[in-house]
């Protein structure tokens, strides 16, 4: 049995996802604030994207995780000595650490810490951007030749999905922060500033993922993934032609090394 999985499907239906939970997600705060049913049998908070643990929290993590697993699929397939191993790990280890957070909430668990030490306000109403700025300038500087090394097309694709991703997580967390600090959060521009921010961030994503799996298979257009099996005292031997094939399909090319 085969089945193929291209980078163009794998995009088009993460898309769809996106747009169905971020319409789920809008309808359901228009039938919160305008006609006054804040859960409707639990759809308003199950969908809302600014919640969590619901539908799109799972979202979010999942797809966080799938980047770090191709991450470390492409990490593996480096030869030994590749002097870039050590960024794609990183980066694998770092996507990890979000989808984590994303699931557990250990940010939001830390603010707390963070607000008794740098006693935040304003545009730095949420303390944890405060170390996540220096921290985000540190990797830019850290991956600037590891960028530069990538091909051209893959080198867009990450500047798109970091700029999409960084200027959600970040940048509408400091404009929400601010406006949230003077005007509160119980009115629907807030509520449009952070679904601005989620949807950019689920957006950067897919965005990565399409990067990634563009990288992965070059110059190749879709991965083959073949599936066999063979019943118990009737296994046939392996022909050399039927070996060459299956050995075909479990290679990738990742690009210059």
């Amino acid at each position: 049995m085969k089945f193929t999985l291209s980078p163009r499907r794998i995009v088009q239906v993460l898309s769809l996802a996106v747009l169905c939970l971020t319409v789920a997600s809008v309808a359901g705060q228009i039938l919160k604030y305008f006609l006054g049913r804040p859960t409707i049998y639990g759809f308003v908070p199950l969908f809302n994207v600014d919640e969590e643990a619901n539908f799109p929290t799972w979202y979010q993590s999942t797809t966080l995780l799938l980047c770090s697993i191709l991450l470390a699929t492409i990490q593996l397939s480096k030869r030994d000595g590749d002097r870039y191993v050590f960024h794609w790990r990183v980066m694998s280890l770092i996507f990890l650490w979000l989808s984590i957070d994303e699931a557990t909430l250990i940010r939001d668990h830390s603010e707390a810490i963070l607000e008794r030490a740098f006693n935040p306000g304003g545009f730095f109403y949420y303390a944890w951007v405060i170390p996540a700025i220096p921290l985000v300038f540190i990797f830019m500087l850290a991956y600037l030749r590891f960028l530069f090394n990538l091909p051209a097309k893959t080198r867009r694709l990450f500047l798109i999905a970091g700029s999409l991703f960084v200027g959600g997580a970040l940048g509408m967390e400091l404009i929400g922060g601010r406006y949230r600090e003077f005007h509160g959060y119980e009115n629907m521009t807030y509520i449009m500033i952070t679904h601005v921010e989620e949807v950019l961030e689920m957006i950067g994503v897919v965005v990565f993922i399409y990067a990634l799996t563009l990288y992965m298979i070059s110059p190749a257009k879709e991965v083959i993934v073949s599936v066999s099996w063979t019943e118990i005292g009737h296994e046939e031997p392996e022909s050399e032609t039927h070996s060459n094939e299956t050995e075909s399909h479990r290679q990738f090319v990742t690009g210059p090394r």
